[in-house]
């Protein structure tokens, strides 16, 4: 597998830098939601869209079911519609969380508030989320009674949410990686009261869990990047070592980048790229894109060693 790092030097309106926010690609343009740039505090309810045909940020105009500024929320991408689940509002662990489900259609920048029914999941915030065949499926995250391991489905056809069968052998945690890869979703790594490293997959069809067991591990780590092309999932950045301060300050974050073959036993490898890596850091997402002709993953922002809400944008360019 061939890598590129390319920096976007972008213009227009900047979003300011921020950590513990949303970034999804939708066609030829990356939408910023949320996050925080003062430790806890949520930043805005403003969406940025990033034109990357021209390079050029803009701050848009939006109606709706707006939101309230969140924070640790998830986001994912289905067609034109960017779904923002949970998060929350307040300053502490578990306060002001919520478990709305919004739908951002960005052909009108028309937010809803989504009426669900069936088992709706718990609030919570440092959840993961992930789509795969017209479903959102959440796992984990951080509620009022601490670290959770569940693990939910939300069909967007039907506007219903189904709880999914749970892995006892997956300890509750925030910051976990999760992960479609045809029929199967991949729940990797995150915060257990320690940076783990262990890979869960849950098969859609016959809803199953099963843990993967490989030669290669993965270094543990939480609050990374991570994404998916052809049988492979990459992992990238992320926490290693938790900061004393909490979620108020830097620990230490990796610049690295892994690759598994979930198809093989052999396990993570270390990836090199033909260009400089962005500096490490974590409390971030990546989004898959096609920028240029080429494949890859779009990075914005995150919060690096020195505690510093970050703003600069990547694309990685991979080729298998």
């Amino acid at each position: 597998m061939e890598c590129e790092w390319i920096k976007i030097e972008a213009k227009g309106e900047v979003p300011l830098g921020r950590s513990s926010h949303s970034t999804v690609v939708i066609g030829r343009k990356a939408f910023v939601f949320g996050g925080e740039n003062t430790p806890r505090v949520p930043i805005s309810n403003i969406v940025h869209c990033l034109n990357m045909d021209t390079k050029t940020w803009s701050e848009l105009t939006t109606s709706g079911d707006v939101p309230i500024p969140l924070n640790a929320h998830s986001a994912a991408a289905v067609g034109h519609v960017m779904y923002v689940f949970g998060g929350r509002t307040g300053i502490t662990m578990g306060e002001g969380s919520l478990n709305d489900l919004y739908a951002f259609d960005t052909s009108n920048n028309v937010w809803s508030l989504l009426k669900t029914s069936g088992d709706v999941p718990a609030a919570r915030s440092f959840h993961a989320m992930t789509a795969n065949a017209g479903r959102l499926y959440v796992f984990g995250g951080c509620g009022v009674e601490g670290r959770m391991n569940d693990f939910h489905s939300y069909d967007i056809a039907t506007n219903t949410w189904e709880k999914q069968p749970t892995n006892d052998d997956i300890e509750g945690r925030g910051g976990a990686g999760l992960i479609a890869v045809g029929n199967d979703v991949f729940v990797v790594g995150g915060f257990a009261g320690r940076e783990m490293n262990d890979v869960h997959r849950y098969d859609t069809v016959n809803k199953t869990w099963s843990r993967l067991m490989t030669d290669k591990e993965l270094p543990p780590r939480s609050v990374f990047g991570i994404t998916s092309i052809s049988t492979f999932i990459l992992v990238w950045f992320g926490e290693v070592d938790p900061s004393d301060l909490g979620h108020s300050g830097a620990g230490g974050f990796s610049k690295d980048g892994y690759v598994m073959n979930t198809v093989s036993k052999t396990g993570w490898e270390l990836m090199t790229c033909a260009s400089e890596t962005p500096e490490a850091r974590g409390w971030m997402n990546v989004s898959p894109c096609n920028w240029n002709g080429r494949d890859g993953m779009f990075l914005f922002g995150g919060n690096n060693v020195d505690n510093e809400r970050l703003n600069d944008c990547y694309f990685l360019s991979i080729k298998l």
